[in-house]
Order: C-alpha cells, then structure tokens, then sequence
C-alpha cells in the first residue's frame, strides 16, 4: 500500500498510470472483440496485443510516431509532457 500511495504521490508517475489506463479503457473493449474474431480464425491473439502495448510504449517514453491513441489520449500525454 505504501508504494501505491508513493507512486501516486508523484504528479508524473500518476499522470502516467492515468495515461496507461485510459489506454486500457480506449482498447480494452477493442482487445476483447479482436481476441474472439482471432480465435475463430484460429490465429494467435497475443502477438497483436502485445504489438499494441509496444507501441503505446513507445509513443509514451519516446514520443515516437505511431498510429492514433485518440484525440483523448493523444491531449493527455502532451499537456503533461510525459512523451519524451
């Protein structure tokens, strides 16, 4: 509980928790229908999720360009300055 209230505590670090789960809560619901489509295909869900988180990542520590996060995402990352 004391790392939670620690991390927290720092205006980035929570700026970037936040962003990760409004990246969660832009896609997630993406990921799932995706995961179903796949799986009837008899395709592998992992690689394109993980692909996905990569480049979030990316786009969050490096300031790379990569596809659209969303105008919601896209306006969060840049006030707080957390890419790059």
């Amino acid at each position: 509980m004391d790392a939670i209230v620690t991390a927290l505590g720092n205006q980035h670090h929570f700026n970037y928790y936040k962003a990760c789960l409004m990246f969660i809560k832009e896609f997630g619901l993406q990921f799932v229908y995706l995961s179903k489509f796949l799986q009837e295909k008899n395709v592998p869900v992992a690689p394109f999720a993980w692909a996905r988180i990569l480049q979030f990542r990316s786009f969050l520590h490096n300031n790379h360009q990569t596809q659209d996060f969303g105008a919601e995402i896209h306006t969060f990352i840049n006030q707080r300055n957390l890419n790059g």
